[in-house]
């Protein structure tokens, strides 16, 4: 058998281990058949290797050159370099779809692993929601997107990698979305096998699983993001990151609801409330996920993202329409068994801060998706195609989102329950007086734009709380006899959940800073230069020295190097390059670079003149930076939030409970 006789069969069996474990997951519980139960579960492990078999078979045969598998022969060619093939694998619809069902099959059954030992039959259910979806995907595989499609001859050679795919960010970025896309599938399937298993099933049994993969798929669609922003910024040769592109939007709005599923989460384990509101959020999130799907699988709105697309939409427009009716039917069936246990006894609270920022950003998701759709729209009604640019989602997202960083610095630091306004009022009078230094420096400085100086103001603001939260509770456990190092780490591990959200904010807060930045402050120059010719742009001097050619059997470079100073002083030498690839009959530009904390010097390599000059356009992108170091941080945050928290000990508890009983409850709150 050959690697496509091989990857196929793999394929097939696939889809009916996922089919079998979807089926016998259901039928088992029916049933009251555990033995059958257990052996859907297994299925459901066994679905990762031969996804694994079909996965290496793909890759190897894009190694070998097997261009008589019609998607190889599609998206590779010999000139290719080898390190690009696991970017090929995924270049394409077939083999993105495959990665998709891989990465399905691995964190269901990785999910399914962990909760092994529940005695409660919302896990079979949430295994038939995971292993129905996984059925699909390998279905739409086999019927429809065959990666191992066979052509009738081996040609010689490939048509090639699309050029704007042979950047370092596509080995991260496309990856981290789909898995985050997909890995939105297994909260939702918690949430799903908890409203079909008994209706007096306890609320909160099925939050943690639910938080724990929530998180996962959050931090992957929020890396993902961000790196693509970092690819637009590097090689599309445009000076931005963030266009409010089609795709762009389909992985930034489950992101979004994902970001208030997760902070509903945390009320209703704490307060034992918000239980509709935390189960709508996640049916939310899994349908933009979908739709996500949708707009890259052969979706009708074009965009300069889209690698994969196909004249599949209408399968995932079905599939997107059929799992929207199903889970909102479940949810309006059990919807009298999700009551709150608790009530919310003031907005002036925690839980009252938590459901404000919910509501901004499920806000943002509305204007982001009514702005994504709005051009179908208008072409249904009208005739006409009318599109959405950035300016409609600056000037309606942007005060919301100032609003949403607002509602981040100040929820986290409200208590439980209640809080007076003289409490709130002292919470916040040194981040309050933090802003007003801060505002009235720029202001000095000569900073006028109001937006701006807003924006610097609640970013201040919210940095100067964290950083109050941390350091009261450090020194609180300097007091105790820790140094002042120890105490900072031991703090943060006591209670990792906080503060790791305290961490992800923080990143949050560089994000906004960039964009500020950029946003406001960006300049920019368009230059036509002879070699040895210098233009200035701010404080800084380009020099043209001149240009060369390098030829590749895929590709024509062009070469343009420059000097560049700063108020004189020497930056040293700057390359920035354009390719013309005949094959595709397009070319590809990387920019010239020169980043720093404080701005980028950001150099576009133009049109090339007879006389031997060149266009160029000059800009510099204030606070850049800062947002590519947002995504460590991000990261980091995430990490720490997911690190199990070590079992105390029973003295320990016993301790805590003395000193709850001695301590205030608006003070104990504070601390949780």
């Amino acid at each position: 058998m050959n690697a496509a006789d091989i990857g196929s069969a793999a394929l097939w069996g696939a889809l009916a281990l996922a089919s079998y474990a979807a089926v016998g997951s259901v039928l088992g519980v029916l049933q009251r058949r555990p033995p059958l139960v257990e052996s859907a579960r297994y299925a459901a492990y066994l679905t990762v290797p031969l996804l694994g078999i079909a996965v290496a078979n793909l890759v190897g045969a894009f190694l070998t050159h097997d261009f008589q598998i019609a998607y190889v022969f599609d998206h590779s060619n010999t000139a290719m370099p080898r390190a690009y093939t696991w970017v090929a694998f995924y270049a394409g619809n077939q083999g993105s779809l495959l990665f998709v069902a891989f990465v399905m099959a691995s964190f269901s059954s990785l999910a399914v692993w962990r909760s092994r030992h529940s005695a409660s039959p919302s896990l079979a259910y949430s295994t038939a929601v995971m292993m129905g979806v996984l059925t699909f995907f390998t279905a739409v595989l086999i019927v429809l997107a065959n990666p191992f499609e066979l052509l009738p001859s081996a040609p010689l050679g490939g048509r090639g990698i699309n050029p704007l795919l042979t950047h370092p960010g596509m080995f991260l970025h496309p990856p981290a979305l789909m898995t985050g896309l997909t890995a939105v599938t297994v909260p939702f399937a918690f949430a799903m096998g908890h409203l079909l298993a008994r209706p007096g099933a306890d609320q909160n049994e099925w939050l943690e699983p639910a938080r724990t993969w929530a998180m996962v798929s959050w931090a992957l669609l929020g890396a993902g993001n961000l790196l693509g922003a970092w690819w637009a910024y590097t090689i599309l040769g445009w000076g931005g990151y963030w266009g409010w592109d089609p795709v762009e939007n389909a992985g930034f709005m489950p992101w979004l609801a994902m970001t208030a599923f997760v902070h509903s989460l945390v009320v209703q384990k704490q307060r034992r409330m918000f239980h509709r509101w935390t189960m709508s959020l996640i049916i939310i999130a899994f349908a933009l996920a979908n739709f996500g799907v949708f707009i890259n699988r052969g979706g009708p709105v074009p965009s300069v993202h889209s690698f994969g697309a196909s004249t599949l939409g209408w399968v995932f427009l079905l599939f997107l329409g059929i799992s929207i009716v199903a889970s909102l039917l479940l949810f309006f069936l059990r919807y009298p068994s999700l009551g709150n246990a608790q009530r919310m006894e003031s907005t002036l609270s925690r839980e009252g801060a938590f459901l404000v920022n919910n509501m901004l950003l499920l806000a943002i998701t509305f204007v982001t998706f009514w702005g994504e759709i709005y051009p179908l729209i208008s072409d249904a009604f009208t005739g006409t195609t009318v599109t959405v640019g950035a300016p409609f989602y600056n000037q309606v997202n942007g005060p919301l989102m100032l609003a949403l960083i607002l509602t981040m610095g100040v929820g986290p630091l409200l208590p439980w329950r209640r809080a007076s306004m003289a409490n709130l009022t002292r919470t916040l009078m040194v981040p309050g007086l933090v802003a007003v230094l801060v505002v009235s420096a720029l202001a000095l400085l000569g900073v006028r734009n109001v937006y701006a100086l807003l924006s610097f103001a609640l970013i201040s603001t919210v940095a100067a709380g964290i950083i109050g939260e941390w350091t009261r509770g450090t020194r609180s456990r300097h007091r105790r006899g820790e140094s002042y190092p120890a105490a900072f780490l031991r703090l943060i591990a006591a209670n990792r959940r906080r503060y790791g959200g305290y961490i992800v904010h923080l990143a949050i807060l560089l994000l906004a800073l960039g964009i500020t930045g950029s946003r406001f402050y960006g300049i920019q120059r368009d230059v036509a230069l002879a070699p040895g010719e210098q233009a200035t742009i701010g404080n800084y001097q380009v020099q043209f020295v001149g240009a060369t050619s390098l030829t590749y059997p895929d590709r024509l470079e062009r070469v343009a190097t420059l000097r560049a100073s700063n108020g004189g002083s020497d930056l040293g030498t700057l390359t920035a390059w354009r390719a013309f690839y005949p094959a595709f009959n397009m070319a590809s530009t990387r920019a010239a670079i020169r980043s720093t904390p404080l701005e980028d010097l950001y150099i576009i390599f133009g049109q090339e003149q007879e006389s031997g000059g060149a266009t160029f356009r000059l800009m510099v992108n204030p606070l850049v930076w800062w947002l590519w170091l947002a995504g460590p941080i991000f990261i980091l945050g995430t990490l720490v939030a997911l690190w199990p928290q070590r079992l105390r000990p029973p003295g320990h508890i016993a301790r805590l409970q003395r000193e709850r009983v001695a301590t205030p409850s608006s003070a104990m709150e504070r601390q949780e």
